[in-house]
């Protein structure tokens, strides 16, 4: 009797899911690799890390919609590993209709909307504007932002725009409040967008980025350029028979104090099931360069086999070279 009333249990959670509109996803990604300096191993954030989440949506009639999304941080897939059930990658709910839609929570930045498309590779971590830190995906050091009220536009004719505001404090108690806008077009083989910050503290400045591709089927090109929250002095090179460095770059943390500004360029052609590119980033402030390349091969339409490797030229460091091959599944 009490397997019958189990069993009963579980087909009503799973109708009721169903009734709710839930929907379970997510993305396992594991790779072996190596940075110079560092051992080779296995990863498990190499493509922007193995994840689940829960989303849904509820009709409210009259084209009105509510929408929620809780991603939880990255696990480590190579060991099971995670610390705890959170939600901190994304937190929020919204409402959307024929005005746009209006979200609240931690939830993607508005410069990692905009400006995602134009890294050629998805912001791996081996992404050449990444390493040099002139990726806006990167500004404050998040993908995200919390507290967030965000404004999203309908697309008419390949227009779209956001704009989103952080109340003062959200973080620490330095923090200013911050907004930002962003405004993207993609239509046809064309597609362009910029964005811009507001400084979170007295230290920051505001970031803006700008962004444009050209997609002809046969290859895609890319293209940005960057200001991040964080200056750094112009460079400077030493003098004769003085030592270089380079603040804070190490092979785990390539791109040192971050900041500054710069541009990138990418392309990448499809050959069948496989896709091959390449991405030059430069850091014009702390005259850093990066060389990537890439290659994907596509298993199905949510699991491919992908290989990086990223050459990193400092002025004021040793070179470093990350390299990673591995296996995306998203479910």
């Amino acid at each position: 009797m009490k397997t019958k009333f189990a069993v009963l249990a579980a087909f009503f959670q799973v109708s009721a899911f169903a009734q709710s509109s839930v929907t379970l996803y997510g993305v396992v990604d594991l790779s072996y690799g190596k940075t110079t300096g560092s051992t080779f191993q296995q990863y498990s954030a190499a493509h922007g890390g193995s994840h689940f989440g829960f989303r849904g949506t509820e009709d409210l009639g009259g084209g009105l919609r509510a929408h929620f999304d809780l991603q939880t941080n990255n696990f480590d897939a190579s060991n099971g590993a995670a610390s705890g059930l959170n939600f901190t990658r994304f937190s929020w709910v919204g409402l959307s209709g024929g005005f746009g839609e209006v979200k609240l929570g931690r939830n993607a930045s508005s410069a990692t909307q905009s400006q995602v498309p134009f890294d050629i590779n998805v912001v791996p971590v081996t992404s050449a504007p990444y390493v040099v830190a002139i990726s806006p995906v990167t500004w404050y050091g998040s993908s995200r932002r919390d507290a967030q009220i965000q404004y999203l536009s309908p697309t008419v004719n390949g227009l779209n725009a956001g704009v989103s505001w952080i109340p003062a404090g959200t973080n620490s108690p330095r923090d200013k409040a911050r907004t930002s806008v962003r405004v993207n077009y993609a239509q046809g083989p064309w597609a362009a967008g910029a964005v811009a910050e507001t400084a979170k503290t007295d230290e920051n400045r505001t970031a803006y980025a700008v962004g444009a591709s050209y997609d002809g089927g046969h290859f895609k090109v890319t293209g940005g350029y960057a200001v991040a929250e964080k200056a750094q002095p112009k460079y400077t090179p030493p003098a004769s028979g003085v030592a270089a460095t380079f603040a804070g770059a190490s092979a785990a943390n390539p791109s040192g104090d971050g900041g500054g500004q710069g541009y990138y360029a990418g392309i990448a052609a499809p050959f069948g099931a496989t896709r091959l590119g390449a991405q030059y980033a430069r850091n014009t402030a702390s005259d850093t360069t990066a060389l990537e390349l890439f290659a994907q091969y596509a298993l199905s339409k949510r699991t491919y086999l992908y290989t990086d490797v990223v050459r990193v030229d400092f002025a004021k460091a040793t070179d470093i070279t990350r390299y990673h091959a591995g296996i995306v599944h998203r479910f």
